[in-house]
């Protein structure tokens, strides 16, 4: 099988439709929990405690900052943008 790195950001169900909710643990415990060469990692601690609550494990938490890359980002326009 081919390695499967993730970084979640979002909960494990969503978007997951309710009747493929039984299909989708299915595959979690298959493709994840009983595969070595998968590991997966959260942006947020919240998400970590929720993955915790309904697999029973504990997910590493990683900030995304990206301090790695020695960038920063000055917009060349004053104003924001929401959404």
């Amino acid at each position: 099988s081919m390695p499967l790195l993730g970084y979640l950001g979002v909960a494990l169900l969503n978007n997951c439709p309710p009747e493929d909710v039984k299909r989708f643990w299915a595959a979690f415990e298959s493709d994840v929990v009983d595969e070595p060469s998968t590991v997966l990692a959260v942006n947020n601690l919240i998400l970590s405690e929720q993955v915790f609550y309904q697999t029973g494990f504990r997910l590493p938490y990683i900030r995304a900052h990206g301090l790695y890359t020695k960038v920063s980002y000055a917009p060349s326009k004053p104003a924001a943008l929401f959404w």
